[in-house]
This record gives C-alpha cells, sequence and structure tokens, in this order.
C-alpha cells in the first residue's frame, strides 16, 4: 500500500510525484484476495526484490513471492509500478504457475496505487508471450532464418523438442528468453529479446560491424555477442548463445586482467556519430533520480545528508575540463563478461554509447566492492584486486584521469548503494559505500589514494595495502 500520495519529493525532472513508501503487508493482503490462485497454492508472503527509476515513470519494481504448493514452497517474482497505468486494457487476475515462472496476471488496484503485470501479460511488450512458449519462440527463430543451420534442420519444426527459460525481464521495457531445440545445454541456444523500443536497423548495422572489429583488434581474444537477427514488425532481436564452456568473470588476478584488456579494445574501437553521448552531467541526473526515489524504499533518514552529496557531485561535473570522447559500455562488471580459455565475450552491447572511459573503469571497480560487502576480506586483498585492475588496464594502453574516475566512482557508488537498498542489501552496508562516495568527493586523490577508499569500503580492516594477487 502506498502511504501519503500528497506529499511531494520535489523531483526537479518533471515526472510525477513520487509516493512515500511500498507496504509490502498490503500488497500481500491485496493479492491473496484479488488473485485466483491455482488449486492447492497459496500466497505466503512478499518482499520488495527490484526497484527501478526512469525518466518517464514514477518507478516500477519487482516483487518476489512466496507461493506455497503441495508440499513445498515456490519462489517467484511480479512486477509493476504506480498509478497512472498506460491504458491498463483488460484485467487478468487467474494465476498460471509453471517451472519458468508466474504468469497470467494484469491487474490494478486504485486503493493501492498500484498496477501489477506478469510478462505474458505485458501490453508494451507485444511478443514477450510469445518468448515463453516454446513452439512459438521457435516460430520467431524460423522468422530469423536460423533453423535452417541446425543440425537436424529437416527434421518438421511441428516435432521438434522446443524449450524456452524466462532469462530476465523488465516490465513495459525488455524480456529475454533463451530457446532452445532438443537438448537444453546444447551449444546453439539462441537469446530472444523482446523490447518496447528495440534497436534500429542502422544501430544492429553497427553493433554487427563492431563486433568485427572488436573481435579483428583484439587479435580474437574480446568478442561481442553475435547478433543473428532483427524482427522489427515483432519488436524482438535474436542472439546466439556464446560457446557453452564460457564461465563468469571472478576476481583472480587472471580474470581482472582479462576484464581489462577487454575494456581497453573496447575503448580503443572507434564511435560512430550515431550513438548517444553520457556525459558527466547525465551521471549526476541518474543519481539524482535514484536518491529522489529513496522514500519508496522507506529510507528517508539520511535524506538532507543524501541531497548533500548530489549537489557535491554536480559541482565536481561541473569542474572537470573536457575530454575526449570515447566508446563506452556504460555497464561495465562481472556480469557481463564471460571467459572461455584465453577469449572474453563482452554482453548487452545495447547500451554501448560514447562517454568517458573512466565511466567504464569506475563502474567495474564500484561493482567488485558491492560483490565483496559481505564477504569480510582484508583490505590487503580488496586493494590488490582494485589495483591490479587499474594496472593491467593502463599496461595495455588505457589512459586514466584519478579526478575524472573520483566522479565516476563515487558517482557508481551512491547508485549502486541506492539500487541494492531496494534490494535488500543491509543498511549499515549500503552506507559504507554513500560514506566512500563522501570521501571521493571530499578532496582531490592519486589514483593509488582512490584505490585505497575503494578497497576500504568493501574490507573489514584498513591497513598497508599489498601487491600479492588474490589466490584463485
Amino acid at each position: 500500500m502506498v502511504a501519503d500520495r500528497t506529499q511531494s519529493t520535489g523531483t526537479p525532472s518533471g515526472r510525477p510525484d513520487l509516493p512515500m513508501a511500498i507496504d509490502t503487508a498490503a500488497i500481500t493482503t491485496w493479492l491473496r484476495d484479488r488473485v485466483v490462485w491455482p488449486s492447492g497454492a497459496s500466497l505466503e508472503s512478499i518482499r520488495l526484490g527490484r526497484f527501478w527509476t526512469s525518466r518517464r515513470d514514477c518507478g516500477t519494481f519487482e516483487l518476489a513471492l512466496t507461493v506455497a504448493s503441495g508440499h513445498s514452497d515456490l519462489s517467484l517474482t511480479l512486477q509493476g509500478g504506480f498509478l497512472p497505468p498506460v491504458s491498463p486494457g483488460r484485467t487478468h487476475d487467474h494465476a498460471t504457475i509453471t517451472p519458468v515462472g508466474l504468469f497470467g496476471l494484469r491487474l490494478v488496484s486504485t486503493e493501492l496505487g498500484l498496477w501489477f503485470c506478469s510478462p505474458d501479460r505485458d501490453r508494451k511488450l507485444r511478443s514477450a508471450a510469445k518468448l515463453m512458449d516454446g513452439p512459438r519462440a521457435a516460430e520467431l527463430l524460423e522468422q530469423a532464418g536460423v533453423l535452417g543451420t541446425e543440425a537436424h534442420s529437416s527434421t518438421p519444426l511441428a516435432t521438434r523438442a522446443v524449450g524456452s527459460r524466462l532469462v530476465n525481464y523488465r516490465v513495459h521495457r525488455r524480456c529475454v528468453a533463451r530457446v532452445w531445440l532438443g537438448d537444453p545445454w546444447c551449444c546453439g541456444a539462441y537469446y530472444l529479446k523482446a523490447f518496447r523500443r528495440p534497436p534500429t536497423a542502422d544501430r544492429v548495422a553497427f553493433l554487427v560491424d563492431l563486433a568485427g572489429r572488436v573481435e579483428t583488434c583484439s587479435g580474437g581474444r574480446v568478442g561481442l555477442s553475435r547478433i543473428v537477427a532483427l524482427l522489427p514488425d515483432e519488436r524482438v532481436l535474436v542472439t546466439a548463445e556464446i560457446s557453452h564452456g564460457a564461465v563468469p568473470i571472478g576476481s583472480t588476478c587472471e580474470d581482472l586482467a582479462a576484464a581489462a584488456v577487454a575494456l581497453v579494445t573496447l575503448h580503443a574501437t572507434d564511435a560512430p556519430a550515431l550513438l548517444d553521448d553520457h556525459t558527466p552531467a547525465h551521471e549526476v541526473h541518474t543519481v539524482a533520480r535514484w536518491l529522489d526515489a529513496l522514500p519508496l524504499l522507506g529510507y528517508e533518514s539520511r535524506r538532507g545528508e543524501l541531497t548533500r552529496l548530489t549537489g557535491a557531485l554536480r559541482q565536481r561535473a561541473d569542474d572537470l575540463p573536457l575530454a575526449s570522447r570515447t566508446l563506452i559500455h556504460r555497464d561495465f562488471h562481472h556480469g557481463q563478461l564471460r571467459r572461455d580459455g584465453d577469449r572474453v565475450w563482452l554482453f548487452d552491447s545495447d547500451t554501448l554509447c560514447v562517454g568517458d572511459a573512466e565511466q567504464d573503469v569506475a563502474v567495474f571497480i564500484a561493482h567488485h566492492v558491492l560483490a565483496d560487502l559481505t564477504e569480510r576480506r582484508t583490505f590487503e586483498i580488496e586493494a590488490t584486486a582494485v589495483n591490479t585492475f587499474l594496472d593491467e588496464y593502463r599496461s595495455h594502453g588505457g589512459r586514466i584521469d584519478a579526478d575524472r574516475l573520483g566522479f565516476y566512482l563515487s558517482a557508481a557508488l551512491l547508485r549502486l548503494g541506492a539500487i541494492h537498498l531496494a534490494r535488500g542489501l543491509p543498511g549499515k552496508l549500503v552506507e559504507r559505500m554513500w560514506s566512500g562516495a563522501d570521501r571521493l568527493l571530499a578532496e582531490r586523490m592519486t589514483l593509488d589514494a582512490l584505490a585505497a577508499v575503494a578497497a576500504s569500503v568493501s574490507s573489514r580492516q584498513a591497513s598497508g595495502q599489498s601487491r600479492m594477487c588474490r589466490p584463485s
């Protein structure tokens, strides 16, 4: 239930005023009464799982649901947002539970001030329902012209064992499914991405060309996910799954070096004029938007101090000198990378834009800090990891301006702190991220000092630095 909707957060962006809180207890009661659950299933509890805020809406969220079914509890998700929804359409209140997730729902609650939607009922993603159905997803692959390349292409489509699995969903924005023919663990599976606003044909052509140039520039050591086809009428992008032997990038010295090489290669690639700019002002606006959303998360106690930090971030942005613009990923972190032997794969090329190289470097370090916050590693290990990445990046030709990195690192710590507060990260750990951002904004620092601040955020002690590699 939304608390007092008459109070304004004073957002400067022109978006509707934000409500003041999300009451998961009231939502639980309402969904129990409103949804027709499958026989033998009942909603046990709800917690806020994820939250997003954007320039176009008040905010959307994902609820983590615990549903009792038979002798076990199921962990499911349901997404939604704040009223007024745009053309909610017909209400669907009969829930369907499958091994993939929760489907069949589109609901509006004026008393809660909220609406809810499962991916198959998302009217902004016209093909999302097809991605959830194996045979219909295979028809999309057939439209993309890829089925003729499969090992058993002579087998009629209708008789093939086709499966799909929901990979990612963000209400009203995108839905991603992995689709396979036959063995679900085989190589040759595809990712189908349904968008509200799909990439243009020109952008897809650029990304295909870019993948070739990145591979050539790196001598085959770095690759981007291969785009197979754009289906504009369906608003679907089809990409091929990379080698099934690829594994996630970790925090060993070898992994950090591989990530640094991938990033240097991307930054060395010429950026075409068609890409959008991401400036320091854009970074400040993104951080301010997230901090404006804190009342929704029930976290108001440091509002004044965080407003001060946003002002300091804006002042630092204004003081930065102009820099040469480069091709950047904008969301470069461990989760976007995979290794297959000596080869590194980089995902989510749809976020590519033109900006400062330090933005990618800062986001990688901030995500590393975030991942290690609960590990209680020593300062020496954390400082070594951060310095290893910076050293490898520079030794392969990357250039870093310390002032610019300090700005982007403080922005990344502020933003990720707010995001992961919504995802259940304990407040005391978020406070450490924000305190680190405060220290970075308080003074200009050398690269060594920046690395020490980043390491101190996630380590259990602050002491001298060591150059030893983290054990594999």
